[in-house]
């Protein structure tokens, strides 16, 4: 029989050899990838580099450009420079973007780690910050050009407006991406951590962010203001804040522009006595107080400023220069205060009096107003008084003159921030009757609006100077204003403010005689005016529901008052305006005292709000036009057992109890958050 065999096949195990040589392939892909990767990443990491090294090395002469005067600048280097920076930040930001979603994990790494969680708002701050300045530049180069070409057929001014007309669309595309801008940088929040130059580059932005924003706001509608579509007509409301009232100071000049095509076609000043024909027209009876307290039986021009909310008194002023002059009513009204004139030439430089050669810059021109105003001894009383206002058109055509035909030698930036800061202080404010216009300037906070915020607590303390005098010029206004919280939402706030007049007295006086316009019949000096007793009305407006409990009372004696009617009276209840509680009083403050008014009343419980978990209070302080620096002291006492988590500005604390000192002399707003 013949042996039976195994048929099953023996497949001999693998060796070491053969185990490796099948790896080796794995290993191939795993390594090749990783060059690959390593590749890209270095590719990446070069690209960074490379772009941030330019970035480094451009910011220098970005420093320069800010600081330097732009009409002194090649366009066209601008925009090489601008372009060069945006493709850099363009190739930052396409070579970081697939790290940016880490970046909030990489807290830890050394130098860098506190930017990486803002990383994308730091991103996007420089995506939307060089697309904002490409399209600045593309739109206005134009214009820097033409800044540098003084002989211009029309006139620099002309051309100016006509070129921002053709640069609207990069504008609007500019305006767009700065909103995009401003967006990132409130995201930010608390930069302190961050490193120091960072901190630095933020630093000097964020005081430009609001300057170019309402920059580019007017420049949109520049065009149209003046005239490039139809002629326009404008009432200039020259205001004297040394005799303060409520939208700035009294009225003592109106300027009738004119503008057409971009060009100024004629500005013509006039004393403010000489509007209205009140001889040969029938005129309203004026506002109570100013009957009661200054004898006045019309309303006329000169004193349609009586209420603090500037379109409300703008539009009396509107009606009555044009009722007066007989001239079609004007489509909006500018006022302006000596302040701002100062602020102008502080802008586009001295001018010169054509008359008389004289050289007015911002140093001299408020003494040059008060020389000018007062009589000389060369004039008789006749002539002096019929021209004691005529330095207004006479220096308005010296500016008009400088701006025309030296726009060149200013320097927009300068020239942008200053008009900026005169307005944001309410040296000008500006009502236009065109609705879209309107919008543009309530926006801007320019149009001098009395602003009432909902949901908040809010003052606005507002003077009338109703002694015929100049006072103001000597008048410090201290607030002090204490709010009493109790736990079931109730408050009762306390206003006290006091008046120090530190007004020399003059030779010879005796006491307070209230001036008139017969005392102008003498000739005085300007300051003669100054050094006055200072006859106070005095509104507060406080937010609606608020009811007033008591208040301090005030004599004003008879024999003050040239017609003859004294005061003594607490504080009154007044209704002028929807959405508003308004206390008024009458006081006079004598040369070298001090006067207090004091204002005890109820808020509503509006005044604190929810928030999360949070409860918050804000106090939001109207400033008002012509008004100089408060002295404030404010002290909030929250309900027992609360707990301060944070104030803006930062105050003093001590148990539940947060206190402010500071000075004020544009709107403010106060914010305390808590917990109970």
């Amino acid at each position: 029989m013949m042996p039976s065999s195994n048929t099953e096949s023996v497949v001999p195990a693998a060796g070491p050899a053969l185990t490796r040589l099948r790896r080796k392939p794995a290993i191939l892909l795993f390594l090749g990838a990783l060059l690959l990767m390593l590749a890209w990443l270095g590719v990446k990491a070069y690209r960074i580099n490379t772009a941030v090294r330019s970035l480094q090395a451009q910011q220098s002469q970005v420093e320069t450009l800010l600081a330097g005067d732009l009409t002194q600048m090649n366009a066209a280097d601008v925009e090489v420079m601008v372009t060069e920076i945006r493709q850099d930040v363009l190739t930052l930001k396409r070579e970081t973007a697939i790290f940016l979603p880490l970046a909030p994990y990489l807290g830890w790494l050394p130098k860098v780690g506190p930017l990486m969680p803002a990383a994308s708002e730091l991103m996007e701050m420089a995506d939307a910050g060089t697309e904002t300045a490409v399209h600045l530049v593309q739109g206005l180069k134009p214009a820097l050009t033409l800044l540098q070409n003084k002989d211009v057929e029309g006139g620099q001014m002309a051309a100016l407006v006509h070129l921002l007309a053709d640069a609207k669309p990069n504008l609007e595309q500019a305006n767009h991406s700065l909103t995009r801008l401003v967006s990132a940088r409130q995201a930010l929040g608390d930069t302190s951590a961050f490193p120091w130059r960072v901190r630095m580059l933020l630093e000097r932005a964020d005081p430009l962010l609001p300057l170019a924003q309402d920059g580019l706001q007017v420049a949109l509608v520049l065009p149209e203001l003046m005239g490039i579509n139809e002629p326009h007509t404008y009432l200039i409301i020259a205001q004297n804040e040394d005799e303060v009232r409520p939208t700035g100071g009294f009225i003592t000049g109106a300027g009738l522009l004119q503008v057409a095509d971009g060009r100024i076609v004629s500005l013509d000043f006039q004393d403010s006595n000489v509007i209205d024909s009140w001889d040969t027209k029938p005129y309203d009876f004026p506002p109570q107080p100013l009957y009661d307290f200054m004898g006045l039986e019309l309303f006329l021009y000169r004193d349609t400023n009586f209420w603090p909310d500037y379109p409300t008194s703008a539009e009396a002023a509107i009606r009555l220069y044009s009722y007066g002059q007989d001239v079609p009513e004007p489509e909006g009204a500018i006022a302006i205060d000596q302040r701002f004139v100062q602020y102008l030439l502080a802008a586009i430089g001295p001018v010169t009096i054509a008359e008389t050669n004289q050289i007015i810059h911002q140093d001299n021109v408020i003494t040059y107003f008060q020389e000018a105003w007062s009589k000389s001894d060369e004039q008789v009383i006749r002539e002096w008084y019929a021209q004691r206002k005529s330095f207004l058109g006479t220096l308005g055509d010296a500016i008009q003159t400088k701006i025309e035909s030296g726009l060149g030698d200013i320097d927009p930036l300068t020239l942008i921030k200053t008009l900026h800061t005169a307005a944001e202080a309410e040296h000008v404010q500006v009502y236009m009757r065109d609705p879209a216009l309107a919008a543009v300037f309530d926006a801007l906070n320019w149009d001098g609006r009395l602003e009432n915020p909902t949901n908040q607590d809010v003052i606005a303390v507002v003077d009338a100077n109703m002694g015929y005098n100049k006072v103001n010029m000597f008048v410090e206004r201290t607030l002090n204003y204490e709010v009493v919280m109790s736990g079931d939402g109730r408050a009762q706030a306390t206003l006290t403010v006091q008046y120090t007049n530190n007004a020399p007295f003059e030779p010879g006086e005796t006491g307070c005689f209230q001036d008139t316009i017969e005392d102008y019949s003498q000739g005085p000096q300007y300051l003669e005016l100054a050094d006055e007793c200072f006859w106070n009305y005095v509104r507060v407006y406080a937010p609606d529901g608020s009811d007033l409990i008591t208040s301090s009372t005030h004599t004003v004696p008879a024999e003050t008052q040239y017609h003859g009617q004294g005061w003594h009276s607490a504080a009154h209840t007044v209704n002028e305006f929807t959405g508003w509680q308004t206390f008024a009083n009458y006081l006079l403050v004598p040369q070298q005292e001090s006067v207090s008014a004091i204002f005890a009343y109820t808020l509503p419980e509006t005044v604190v709000q929810q928030q999360g978990q949070d409860t918050v209070y804000r106090l939001f302080i109207n400033h008002p036009a012509g008004a100089q620096v408060d002295t404030m002291h404010i002290i909030i006492h929250l309900p027992t057992g609360a707990t301060v988590r944070q104030t803006s500005p930062e105050a003093s604390l001590n148990g539940n109890t947060a206190t402010f000192d500071l000075t004020v002399a544009q709107d403010t707003l106060f914010t305390i958050h808590y917990r109970r």
